[in-house]
């Protein structure tokens, strides 16, 4: 910035003395203009230190104190006077003014002519812009090269400290990662914090894209930057959003192919062993020995989804999800060596070796665990976990996905949530899931149910959610009255109902099995 001290140093004006107004001399000077009328200062743009004669004052100078308080309102950096001509004297009451709003009033000699002040003060105005621009021209360059050459967070950050001598971290809240140019022990450790709050005793710039906020840029710093040094932070941050777009572009791209690579081995879309062998090299995978595939669901994440109305509210669950995800994946690929896995919109899925048949029940009994509290307690979110059978092979892997995304289905169908259930403990519910496939298991459900689910929309009663419920409560009458928040003897009515309207009589074990079956099946066919 260049200031009004700076005109009179720097621009061979020495002899131009302070009269008033001393405190404004850092005012900054944007241009010079002479001043002719006492309303001259309408057209001033904002910068300008004007020049006068004092002609137009010296019939009106009862105005100058007006003219002082405009200069101070339109931001005009001071105003220049020849005394010796036509004002011999400041009125007191315009130099209490100035020095008020630290509006500079200086002394012009007599002797000068206003191009000799116009010309230098233009021509170091010019200058230092000139200066300005190949310096910008030249920080900008550097850092278009490193993007060219595929530079790094590293080399950004060195390249920053080259330009401006302050230390520099980029903490990535996408990836997870601290990248810093320090020595700074205490800055290092306030950064890998990751706590956002503590960053704010530095100079703190954001790196988002599409209202979405992808790390910090921090200066090792709280002083305020100077043009050419925020100029240097400014492309600092085009070309940190340049890289973080590239590296996600590039990541969306491995996720496709190993996407593509383990649907393919679920689905048993591959013709042969030496299929799988090359398409995991490439991600530097090796199935050998058993294989379980465990599955991760996210509860109600698509009724969630469906409730929002605006774009925003979209965009933060769907960051959630990916938090989510970057939780489970991380504590899987902790605790197992190798961990093939997919994604769908609210589900994650891995293809894990088996070490050791014997112990990979406590080890994912464990690692589930504590996922299902640090998610939950994280996000707020519930997770359903199935996991498969133990396979002989990596080929086998679509019957163990199978049964994983079978047992979450079940932990749908018995209203379980933030829960993990292993295939071969499914117990009944397993049955229940593969009857209700099969066209018998539909019509055997439309033979026991279709009358009183019609009897209820034409009467509008709720006799099946009574019955749902008896099912649910293992035909506890007391227990359904508690679980339904009615009086027991509405309980006690509505089982009669049921029994008048089905024709059936409840106290009956072949009668009561009978719906459970139905009621169960039904609930996984309207899943």
């Amino acid at each position: 910035m260049f200031t009004v001290k700076e005109m009179i140093e720097k621009c061979g004006l020495s002899d131009l003395k302070v009269l008033a107004g001393g405190e404004g001399l850092d005012n900054e000077v944007s241009s010079v203009t002479v001043f002719d009328a006492p309303d001259a200062y309408r057209w001033s743009k904002g910068g300008e230190f004007i020049i006068t004669t004092g002609y137009c004052l010296k019939d009106t100078p009862e105005l100058f104190e007006e003219i002082i308080e405009n200069i101070k309102t339109r931001g005009m950096a001071g105003i220049g006077i020849k005394t010796e001509r036509f004002l011999h004297s400041i009125p007191d009451n315009v130099i209490n003014r100035a020095n008020e709003l630290n509006v500079p009033i200086i002394y012009i000699p007599s002797r000068y002519a206003f191009i000799e002040i116009i010309n230098p003060v233009l021509a170091k105005i010019i200058n230092d812009q000139a200066d300005k621009l190949k310096k910008s021209e030249t920080i900008h360059k550097s850092f278009t090269q490193l993007v060219i050459n595929g530079g790094d967070i590293k080399d950004i950050l060195v390249n920053l400290k080259r330009i401006i001598e302050f230390e520099s971290a980029y903490a990535d809240f996408y990836f997870n990662t601290v990248v810093y140019e320090s020595a700074d022990s205490s800055f290092i450790s306030t950064i890998e914090s990751m706590k956002l709050f503590n960053f704010q005793k530095y100079k703190v710039y954001e790196i988002s894209y599409e209202n979405r906020i992808y790390g910090y840029l921090v200066i090792n710093t709280k002083k305020e930057l100077d043009q050419l040094e925020e100029i240097a932070v400014e492309h600092t941050c085009t070309v940190l959003k340049l890289y973080i777009q590239r590296k996600i572009s590039n990541n969306q791209i491995e996720m496709r192919y190993r996407d593509e690579f383990v649907r393919d081995l679920i689905t048993k879309n591959i013709r042969s062993i030496e299929e799988v062998k090359k398409r995991a090299k490439i991600f530097g995978w090796e199935f050998k020995g058993k294989i379980v595939v465990t599955m991760f669901d996210i509860d109600n994440y698509k009724s969630e989804y469906f409730k929002m109305s605006h774009k925003k509210d979209n965009l933060n669950l769907e960051m959630t999800r990916e938090k989510i995800f970057k939780t489970i994946t991380e504590s899987v690929k902790r605790d197992f060596s190798q961990s093939a896995y997919t994604t769908l919109s609210d589900s994650i899925t891995f293809i894990l070796n088996v070490d050791n048949s014997d112990k990979i029940k406590s080890k994912l009994s464990k690692t589930c665990s504590e996922l299902l509290l640090k998610v939950k307690n994280e996000t707020g979110f519930t997770l359903s976990i199935g996991i498969g059978g133990i396979k002989a092979g990596i080929m086998l892997a679509k019957e163990s996905y199978t049964e994983a995304f079978r047992v979450v289905q079940i932990d749908r169908l018995s209203k379980m949530t933030n829960s993990y259930k292993f295939y071969d403990e499914a117990g009944l519910y397993r049955l229940y899931y593969d009857i209700s496939s099969t066209g018998y298991g539909k019509e055997f459900c439309r033979e026991s149910l279709d009358k009183i689910i019609e009897y209820d929309k034409i009467n509008k009663t709720y006799l099946f959610d009574t019955l749902n419920h008896l099912v649910e409560n293992e035909w506890s009458l007391k227990e359904t009255a508690k679980n339904m928040f009615i009086h027991y003897n509405t309980i006690k009515y509505r089982y009669r109902r049921l029994c008048e309207v089905l024709g059936v009589n409840f106290d009956s074990f072949e009668q009561r099995m009978k719906y459970t079956v139905s009621v169960r099946i039904y609930n996984i066919l309207c899943q």
